[in-house]
């Protein structure tokens, strides 16, 4: 398979052997041609979080021929919900006891129903959920069988101030003129989690993709939040105005602070002399906070679009921990480990650690800085993760572009491994009864197959090609690319990758990372 097959565009960037690079809206990836693409790794924009910069703003839905007329909404603040579940055609009628209203321009078009806005801005997770799919079914036709999808996406709140403007899991590029979501349309309360992750992998399930795991990315230097439970507070009193902070640096600069803020000054504030709230309190008030535990991970949802497709498990064992150690001259507590019925080779020489386990669904490791004015970028061992695991480093077919496979030699498994009893005490998990007696995996075989991981012997095509051919490097997608790094870690790791993001301003802060590709 070859590069030349993508078509080139007006909307085509730069190109090489091993990369392409589109300016352009990935619903319509009209280059790249049918079951192409070996690994997608992107991250979509978060719903209800930031606007990024440049001209972000699509039609989604509608009447294409529509003469389009964009209305104003009027809601309801502070409104309490009745009436029927909100939809992507309707929702709930709202009122509250003083009945005041605000206006809110929703991108809808009266005359068609066609929204007008970024991606991540729609007025309803519903709406959201309806173009991530959109986009998805785009991602599905340029994958291959054999390939797999790795998206990463966070939550938000709704009405807590972690809205909008936050740093929630990302932080904001710029947020002016952002609108505020309508929470109460889709039987969202105050302080609630949208669960946007859950939302989005149920409908991607139901849209036909194979939800193979949920990963969780566990953050190591997650940002800190505010947050409190009950507690008596000095009471105290703003006397001065507190002005405006937004500034024109600020609002040029586009962030600060992570929020898009730069603070000229503050209020000043003084213990209050004596109120009807802190009276009886001796000056104290008691303050009711919204308590919960500091959010530090992400998700990622791997997908896949059959139940064959490649994946290398060799290739992402999980490393070592610093608690690892050769076992010396094998002299240990031979009583104890008899005790616990562990594997009897476990307390034999080894003079080399093991390779490790199979890669976990907890991955650990920081967030990492893109050294631009873009905060959004997963680090780069999110995509390397990914990518070592759906594409194969020996790479793939150049006719067909089958992934070759790793030729493997495993040690058989000795019987003694396996425990002969259903009693979890024993170190069973999982197994059958065998010449009637169970013949059970658990403690012992995991121990065993630690020591004993398969040893790769050679490569070979997992097709029917030309075997004499040289394999061709696999190829890896982002159709939200951002400033790249998803193809910055493929080009480090020897795959070809093709990139599409909306914004011609991170064509060129990925022009900087990569020494002057365009």
């Amino acid at each position: 398979m070859s590069m030349q097959q993508i078509t080139e565009s007006p909307r085509l960037k730069f190109k090489d052997s091993m990369q392409w690079l589109f300016c352009g809206d990935s619903r319509a990836m009209v280059e790249i041609p049918d079951n192409f693409v070996h690994c997608i790794v992107t991250s979509p924009p978060y719903w209800g979080l930031r606007k990024y910069a440049g001209d972000q703003e699509l039609i989604w839905d509608g009447d294409p021929d529509c003469q389009h007329v964009w209305e104003s909404v009027e809601i309801p603040r502070n409104s309490r919900s009745t009436g029927d579940r909100s939809s992507l055609t309707g929702g709930y009628t709202s009122q509250n006891k003083s009945g005041t209203r605000e206006k809110h321009i929703s991108g809808l078009c009266s005359k068609c129903g066609a929204w007008k806005g970024s991606l991540g801005l729609e007025p309803m997770p519903e709406l959201y959920l309806k173009h991530i799919i959109e986009i998805m079914r785009e991602c599905r036709r340029v994958l291959r069988p054999d390939g797999v999808l790795f998206l990463n996406i966070g939550d938000s709140y709704a009405g807590s101030g972690k809205g909008i403007g936050s740093d929630h899991g990302k932080a904001v590029f710029s947020d002016d003129d952002i609108p505020k979501p309508s929470w109460n349309l889709s039987g969202l309360k105050p302080l609630d989690l949208v669960l946007m992750p859950q939302r989005l992998a149920l409908a991607l399930q139901l849209d036909g993709w194979y939800v193979r795991s949920i990963i969780i990315w566990h953050k190591t230097n997650a940002m800190p939040e505010s947050l409190n439970g009950w507690r008596f507070e000095q009471h105290r009193i703003k006397v001065d105005k507190e002005p405006d902070t937004r500034t024109d640096a600020g609002k040029q600069s586009g962030m600060r602070a992570h929020s898009g803020y730069e603070v000229t000054d503050s209020a000043e504030y003084i213990d209050c002399p004596g109120c009807p709230k802190c009276l009886p309190n001796n000056g104290l008030i008691l303050v009711k906070g919204s308590w919960r535990p500091t959010d530090n991970f992400e998700y990622v949802l791997m997908l896949t679009k059959t139940s064959e497709y490649y994946c290398d498990r060799e290739a992402v064992r999980i490393e070592q921990t610093g608690n690892a150690h050769s076992r010396g001259n094998g002299q240990g507590d031979k009583q104890y480990q008899e005790e616990r019925e562990s594997y009897k080779g476990f307390n034999s020489l080894v003079a080399e650690l093991p390779q490790g386990k199979n890669l976990r669904s907890v991955w650990t490791f920081p967030s990492q800085s893109s050294g631009f004015k873009h905060y959004a970028a997963f680090p780069e061992k999110l995509p390397e993760i990914c990518i070592r695991a759906a594409t194969p480093e020996h790479g793939v077919c150049a006719v067909c572009g089958t992934p070759w496979a790793r030729v493997v030699k495993q040690e058989p498994v000795p019987d003694e491994v396996f425990t002969k009893t259903s009693n979890p005490d024993d170190g069973f998990v999982a197994g059958h009864r065998k010449n009637g007696e169970y013949h059970g995996s658990g403690r012992k075989y995991e121990e065993w197959a630690i020591e004993h991981p398969p040893q790769t012997i050679g490569w070979r095509p997992s097709c029917k090609c030309n075997t004499a051919l040289t394999p061709v490097p696999a190829v890896v997608l982002d159709p939200f690319n951002g400033t790249g790094r998803t193809m910055w870690v493929a080009k480090k790791l020897g795959r070809r990758s093709i990139g599409y993001d909306l914004a011609y301003h991170e064509m060129s802060i990925q022009r900087n990372r990569q020494g002057g590709l365009l």
